[in-house]
């Protein structure tokens, strides 16, 4: 009884465990099939984050005029001078530390991803950009630059590591070949920083040339001295025990006076005269060459003041014939330098005139539109008026304390402040005194009923300093508003009526 009683109990339990397995097993059937039907959401999920992503690369482009490609070139530019700098030192010293190796990663890192951004640099064919990548990349892949950034990138060091440790820096030679962007780097800095005349940003370039060829020539001279191991004495300078430091001033001083023709050495072997004569001939040359240009570009620089002084002369000249007063002599020669020194040119509205038509709409527009807008005749007139308008715009300078216009002459023209300020001024008093109404600053304008009618004007302007104004005169304004339809005109002068017409009196 004892017996069937057990064979029952384990029956039971056989069942309910099958019973588990069971269900554990359609347990793991139904998440395999709920993952099965997640998945091709899952998939497609990817493949959306996927495509936003490639979208977004391909349509990251560099302008080549942005100042992203500056500050980025630049970077770049510090880079490569550590490169040209470090190669030169350590292969004169025979330094192999390891602790340059962190460093060299981090450089050699940049100048990779500075490859992969000239596949996103746009550039201009027929005046108009190339933005398609496959284009940018066919481009670039088939310039000749292109093998020397990758020549100039691969990491020979590798290799160089499997050999004697005194030779490890000599692996990193190829990083000089990155020199034939120098003067590349140098366009693009002078087109992104404008502020800096084109002049000094040469005079700059060819500054740094010359620390980076000397330093190159210091550490020529230094690496024949440990060479050799023991050079002839009359060769060296100083002593082959002193500090690094002391020796590299040295080597500076050398490679300064072996470069333009100052043998401050005698060389004893081959080796030594081999070396001063490769120097002495490369540095006489490029001395010739950096000299004569930056001579040149100094004499770019002074060319026009020299042509301003030359107009001065003749101004001095002529006023001392005519014999003027000498305040009447000073305040010529003021406004001749004030218009020199902010523009450059003595003859603005000729300039402007130089212009293309449609270029010349657009400068105006950029320097008076919004002064225009703001007066009540034109705030609502159609954008082809306008432009006439503001090609008819004179240049004008005013002096400090000038009277720009006095109370009761008949007024022919409008001015437009674009830099300074002016002051509403009544007439002297008995004892000469002159009260100041108001101040118009830049931006405002005065004179506007002048060019509508014939009234005079209602009170004296002057100058409060320097003021630039841009001036429009009576005979132009009617000239544009015969070219304009009925409808402009009437819109003008109603204007005119409501300000002309006398306020509402109010009724008691």
């Amino acid at each position: 009884m004892g017996a069937l009683t057990s064979k029952t109990k384990h029956g039971k339990e056989q069942e309910e465990k099958k019973v588990v397995d069971e269900k554990a097993e359609q347990k793991k059937k139904d998440e395999t099939k709920d993952n099965k039907n997640e998945q091709p959401g899952k998939k497609e999920e990817n493949k959306k984050v996927w495509n936003k992503i490639k979208e977004k690369f391909n349509a990251f482009k560099i302008n080549p005029e942005s100042k992203f490609r500056t500050f980025w070139d630049l970077f770049i530019f510090l880079m490569i001078s550590y490169n040209w700098i470090t190669v030169a030192l350590r292969c004169a010293l025979y330094l192999y530390d390891y602790y340059w190796i962190p460093v060299d990663v981090v450089v050699d890192f940049a100048l990779w991803i500075d490859i992969l951004l000239r596949f996103r640099i746009t550039y201009l064919e027929y005046g108009l950009p190339v933005t398609d990548s496959k284009e940018i990349a066919k481009t670039y892949v088939t310039s000749w630059k292109f093998y020397v950034d990758i020549l100039a990138n691969i990491p020979f060091e590798i290799i160089g590591y499997g050999a004697i440790p005194r030779f490890w820096p000599y692996f990193r030679i190829n990083r000089y070949l990155r020199a034939v962007r120098y003067f590349e780097y140098f366009e693009v800095f002078e087109a992104g920083f404008p502020s800096v005349h084109p002049a000094i940003m040469k005079l700059f370039m060819y500054l740094i040339l010359f620390i980076h060829s000397h330093w190159f020539v210091a550490c020529v001279y230094q690496w024949v001295l440990e060479t050799e191991v023991t050079p002839f004495p009359g060769f060296m300078l100083g002593e082959m025990n002193y500090s690094i430091p002391r020796k590299l001033i040295r080597a500076v001083f050398w490679a300064v006076g072996q470069m333009n023709g100052y043998a401050n050495t005698n060389p004893s072997s081959d080796f030594e005269t081999w070396t001063m004569l490769l120097v002495t001939v490369v540095g006489l040359g490029l001395y010739v060459a950096i000299v004569g240009t930056v001579g040149a570009i100094l004499g770019d620089l002074n060319a026009q003041n020299e042509s301003f002084e030359n107009f001065m002369d003749g101004i001095k000249e002529f006023m001392a014939y005519r014999k003027l007063s000498k305040d009447l002599q000073n305040k010529v020669i003021e406004y001749y330098t004030h218009i020199w020194k902010t523009r450059k040119t003595l003859d603005e509205e000729g300039m402007l005139l130089a212009l293309p038509e449609h270029l010349r709409i657009e400068v105006s527009l950029f320097l008076n539109k919004d002064i225009i807008q703001k007066i009540p005749f034109f705030a609502n007139i159609e954008e082809q008026f306008i432009n006439s308008l503001v090609l008819k715009l004179k240049p004008k300078v005013a002096l400090p304390g000038a009277l720009i216009v006095r109370k009761g002459d008949i007024g022919r023209e409008m001015f437009f402040i674009n830099r300074g300020s002016v002051e509403v001024v009544t007439e002297p008093d008995a004892e000469g005194n002159i009260k100041v109404l108001v101040e118009l600053k830049e931006g405002g304008y005065f004179g506007e009923m002048a060019i509508i009618n014939n009234a005079k004007r209602g009170a004296s302007i002057r100058a409060k300093g320097h003021v630039d104004l841009s001036v429009l005169t009576k005979e132009d304004f009617k000239y544009i508003m015969q070219n304009f339809p009925e409808h402009v005109r009437d819109s003008i002068n109603e204007e005119v009526k409501r300000r002309q017409a006398p306020p509402p009196t109010t009724q008691k």
